[in-house]
C-alpha cells in the first residue's frame, strides 16, 4: 500500500500483485532475496504505470524503458540465476548492452572498510555502524540519503506507518512506543496559518493530555508536478515518462541526431532509477523536460523527427 500511494497507483493494490506476477515470469521466476525481488517489483510498477501486460513486455522489449535495477540483473551484476537468463526478452532488453559471466564482483577492486567508516563518520556522525558499513558498500545512493533522513528527523522506526507516509488525522490519537517506560499519546487539535514573512507555521497538538505547540517550514509553497501535454501512445517519435518520477539528468540536447536504444534521460522514483531510452533514430526536435523537474506518467518528454 506505501508502494502503490507512493508512486501514484493508490487504489490499484490488485492489479500491482498481477503486475508482480507476471513480471516475475517475465524475468524467469527468480529467487526472491535482496535485491532480486526488488528487480521484479521494479518491473511491475513500470507495468502498472503504462498499463502493460505481459504480452506487451515481452513483444515491445526492445523499445520499452526498463529500470537500471532490471538491466543490472539481465546483464550479470547479480548473478546468474538458476535456469539461466530468459531469452530472447534478456537480449532484446539489452539491445547489446554489456554482460558478464561468473561471480559478479570477482574483479572488483578491494574496498578498505575502515576507511569508508572513517569518511561515513565524518560526513554523517558516529552513529554509523559496521552494518551501516555494508548498506553503504551495496547501496552508497540509498545510505546517503537514509543518513541525511535521519540526521534531520532522527530514528522514526518506532512510527507507526500511518504517521510516516501520510499526514496526521486531526483529533486521532496516535502512539508512539519509544521504548520501556517511554510512551507517548499524540494528537493533532490544530495547524496555524503559513506566516508568509518565514514560511513557518504553528501546529498545535496534545502529549499525553498536556497541549504543546512547534513551529514547522510550511510544504505548501514547495513545486508541484507542473501540468503537461501527454504523449500519444500510437506516436513511436514522442516519448512518453514511463512513470511518475523526478528527473535527475536529460542527456541530450535539441537538434542532437539520435538512432533506437541511445539514453534520452535519466528519472528516479522510489528508489528506482530508470533511464529513458530512444525509440526510433532521427532528430530530436523538442525536449520538455530538465533535470530537478517532477513529472507524471505519460508526460510529454521529447518528440522525435524520424529519419
Amino acid at each position: 500500500a506505501v508502494v502503490s500511494t507512493q508512486s501514484g497507483h493508490y487504489g490499484r493494490g490488485e492489479r500491482i500483485k498481477v503486475a508482480y506476477a507476471e513480471a516475475n515470469d517475465i524475468l524467469g521466476n527468480i529467487v526472491k532475496v535482496t535485491p532480486s525481488s526488488k528487480v521484479v517489483g521494479d518491473l511491475a510498477q513500470v507495468m502498472v504505470s503504462n498499463d502493460y501486460s505481459k504480452e506487451d513486455v515481452l513483444k515491445n522489449a526492445s523499445t520499452i524503458s526498463f529500470p537500471s535495477s532490471v538491466l543490472q540483473y539481465l546483464q550479470g551484476y547479480l548473478g546468474e540465476p538458476h535456469g539461466g537468463f530468459p531469452e530472447p526478452f534478456r537480449t532484446e532488453a539489452l539491445r547489446g548492452a554489456r554482460t558478464v559471466t561468473g561471480r559478479p564482483g570477482s574483479d572488483m577492486e578491494p574496498m578498505d572498510f575502515r576507511q569508508i567508516k572513517g569518511d561515513l563518520h565524518q560526513g554523517y556522525g558516529k552513529w554509523v555502524s559496521d552494518k551501516d558499513v555494508m548498506s553503504y558498500a551495496m547501496y552508497p545512493e540509498v545510505f546517503k540519503e537514509y543518513a541525511s533522513h535521519y540526521n534531520t528527523y532522527g530514528d522514526i522506526s518506532k512510527l507507526s506507518s500511518d504517521m510516516v507516509f501520510g499526514p496526521l488525522q486531526m483529533g486521532k490519537e496516535y502512539l508512539y512506543d519509544q521504548g520501556p517506560g517511554k510512551r507517548f499519546y499524540i494528537t493533532l487539535v490544530a495547524v496555524g496559518e503559513v506566516n508568509p514573512s518565514t514560511g513557518k507555521q504553528d501546529v498545535f497538538f496534545e502529549l499525553n493530555g498536556e497541549p504543546k505547540r512547534i513551529s514547522v517550514t510550511s510544504r505548501s509553497n514547495e513545486a508541484v508536478t507542473t501540468a503537461r501535454a501527454k504523449a500519444d501512445p500510437t506516436k513511436k517519435n514522442e516519448v512518453g515518462a514511463p512513470m511518475s518520477a523526478k528527473v535527475l539528468e536529460v542527456r541530450v540536447t535539441e537538434g542532437a541526431k539520435v538512432t533506437v536504444g541511445d539514453p534520452l534521460c535519466l528519472l528516479s522514483a522510489m528508489k528506482m532509477e530508470t533511464v529513458v531510452s530512444c525509440p526510433v533514430s532521427g532528430e530530436i526536435t523538442a525536449i520538455n523536460v530538465s533535470a530537478g523537474e517532477s513529472i507524471a506518467a505519460q508526460d510529454l518528454m521529447f518528440v522525435i523527427t524520424p529519419n
